[in-house]
């Protein structure tokens, strides 16, 4: 199996080979870095009200502790999407997938176009 060349979820390439040796190369187009996204939004647009969302995330989580056991594990509805929820804002926002670049070791190529919107996370 080779590793390392997936487009669709760079962003979780660059993070897996930073401790995941048998990547043979990495490579990325566009990167998009979700934790740094949901954090300070796209090209920091949110950035002033970060502690603000953290607390919403963090109390709808607190919510959403009683419902877990029966809706998720005992009472799942078999329409549900599982998508994210408020509360999963808390684990997106501690995602940073350019920590720890320095661990990666292996060939690296990481490719954008130079007016790309997504620029800046590539630089």
């Amino acid at each position: 199996m080779i590793y390392g060349l997936k487009i669709a979820a760079n962003v979780y390439t660059l993070k897996a080979a930073q401790t995941d040796k048998r990547f043979k190369a990495v490579a990325t187009l566009s990167m998009f870095n979700t934790g740094l996204v949901h954090r300070n939004g796209f090209l920091d647009s949110q950035i002033n009200d970060v502690q603000q969302r953290l607390a919403d995330a963090c109390a709808a989580r607190q919510k959403e502790a009683d419902g877990y056991e029966y809706y998720l594990q005992t009472h799942a509805h078999p329409g549900s999407t599982f998508r994210s929820t408020k509360s999963s804002l808390v684990d997106l926002m501690a995602f940073d997938a350019s920590e720890g670049m320095y661990l990666i070791n292996q060939p690296l190529l990481m490719m954008a176009g130079s007016i790309a919107d997504t620029f800046y996370m590539t630089e």
